[in-house]
């Protein structure tokens, strides 16, 4: 699925495609180990009725999130509340944990867990119990987020005694510092390739930043990184020499993405050489763009290797185009495409000098950097922004921050930082978790 999930509280409105939710991924989880009469029975309508009831009653200590697709479809939920059998022991409760099976294996429940257990510590709960069917699948999808098996108990549904077991976490701390660690980074082309000339990389630059990012996944297990690149002067010096963009030059087209890939090998090997286990896929495989901007791309592939604790590779390439013929998808194009879906905590955006200037600082020493980019400030500071050095087809520094900037204003959370990608150990200290000590901000 490439919809951009949101979490939300829920509302009354919400009781039918809530019931949805429940009464498909009942009989979806428990086919097999809940009698098969007891699933037919589920009614949509009842289940409805049930939980319009509950979200009306405003002295339920219950609470519900869902998460629902850009167009309002509820694919999940999530209650937390008390723990209702007064167990000594653990007093906050996740109380029911529901997601369509197309939805699953995408982070989602992880997600809903998280906002339940927020709102649990805010009220004032240190610790959390679950219960959970023995044969339930999800029971390693709890013990994954570190819960015990600390209870158990016999429940009888459908008329069949089935086992229940309660998964224990004594703190939330836990629980909290799981909470996704996502990060996109970019090379810029300017700072992997030399843009002044032909297809000619900087395999020292590659060859540092790939040892950072070994080095923050080593500290960091639970780090979780998306790269990409720019084609620098491998896609660019295509585009320009062949006329890329001209109506039915495929030629220009092939050459181009030919050119781009061929930077990505070098990468690929670089990184792979230096324990970075990264997979290279090829965007331009199942981008789609419409009058320039990009509108599909193939996500699950992305979502898989992040699954696996791989670090996807993606770069500017080149795509078929359903107004144009053909486009230029940049890495910041395809960030902000997958933003929305893949929930990055930060953004980095890293090239050869240290953020936005209000000139070239390789040409123009009284060039200053401009701190921070805002909806507020763009319009006054947008006159000085100037294009790329060397060779660039994408629009160059200002192409990339109103990229951004319409990134960040969709997603306020996140933040964007235009940074240097040659600056000593940089990019490792931002991997931490550390704040750049130059650069640009972009952010809502």
């Amino acid at each position: 699925m490439n919809n951009p999930i949101h979490l939300r509280p829920a509302r009354v409105e919400d009781a039918a495609g809530i019931a949805r939710v429940h009464v498909d991924t009942w009989r979806t989880s428990y086919g097999g180990i809940v009698p098969a009469e007891h699933l037919a029975k589920m009614d949509y309508a009842e289940r409805t009725q049930r939980w319009r009831a509950r979200l009306s009653d405003a002295n339920d200590p219950a609470f519900t999130f869902v998460a629902e697709t850009d167009a309002g479809e509820i694919v999940g939920f999530a209650v937390g509340m008390p723990e209702r059998e007064n167990d000594p022991v653990y007093h906050g409760e996740l109380g029911g944990l529901y997601l369509l099976q197309a939805y699953q294996r995408q982070g989602i429940g992880r997600r809903l867990v998280i906002e339940v257990v927020r709102r649990l510590r805010d009220l004032g709960f240190t610790n959390l119990l679950i219960w959970a069917l023995a044969e339930n699948p999800a029971c390693g999808f709890y013990a994954a987020l570190g819960g015990k098996p600390v209870r158990a108990k016999t429940v009888v549904i459908g008329g069949k005694e089935l086992r229940e077991v309660g998964f224990g976490w004594d703190t939330l701390t836990g629980l909290l510092a799981m909470e996704q660690k996502l990060i996109f980074l970019k090379l810029g082309g300017s700072a992997i390739t030399d843009k002044t000339r032909q297809a000619t990389a900087r395999a020292d630059v590659i060859r540092d930043v790939a040892r950072q990012v070994a080095q923050a996944r080593r500290a960091d297990p639970t780090l979780q990184i998306l790269i990409g690149h720019g084609s620098g002067s491998f896609g660019h010096f295509a585009a320009k020499k062949f006329g890329f963009g001209a109506r039915d030059n495929w030629r220009a087209y092939a050459e181009t993405g030919a050119a781009a890939a061929r930077l990505n090998r070098l990468v690929t090997d670089l990184f792979l050489a230096a324990d970075v286990p990264v997979v290279a896929l090829q965007p331009s495989a199942s981008a789609r763009c419409r009058d320039g901007a990009l509108i599909d791309l193939a996500v699950a592939p992305i979502q898989a290797a992040l699954a696996s604790h791989l670090v996807p590779l993606v770069f500017g390439d080149v795509a078929f185009d359903e107004t144009r013929g053909m486009a230029i998808a940049s890495t910041e194009m395809l960030f902000a495409h997958l933003a929305p879906i893949l929930t990055p905590t930060r953004i980095i955006l890293a090239g050869i000098v240290d953020g936005v200037f209000t000139a070239d600082p390789l040409q123009n020493p009284n060039a200053e950097l401009i701190r921070e980019i805002t909806p507020a400030n763009f319009a006054r500071i947008e006159a000085q922004l100037r294009g790329s050095h060397g060779v660039d087809v994408t629009g160059g520094m200002i192409g990339k921050v109103r990229t951004m900037l319409a990134l960040v204003e969709r997603q306020p959370r996140v933040q964007a930082q235009i940074v240097s990608a040659v600056r000593a150990n940089g990019i490792a200290h931002i991997l931490a978790g550390e704040e750049p000590a130059v650069g640009t901000c972009v952010h809502a």
